[in-house]
């Protein structure tokens, strides 16, 4: 967590390193919110699209 000023200067000076990380926070982001999903699916009837145009 260097912050978002770091993190663009990492882009630019580090970008092989920054492909390498976020290989590892891609597949775990996927996962919780997967996750997150299920729960929340399973908790839920319905959908917040109605189909109407507003």
């Amino acid at each position: 967590m260097r912050g978002p000023q770091n993190l663009c200067v990492d882009l630019v000076e580090r970008p092989d390193k920054i492909r390498e990380l976020m290989g590892y926070i891609k597949p775990a982001t996927y996962h919780v919110y997967g996750e997150l999903y299920s729960i929340i699916q399973t908790r839920m009837q319905g959908s917040s699209l109605t189909g109407r145009a507003l």
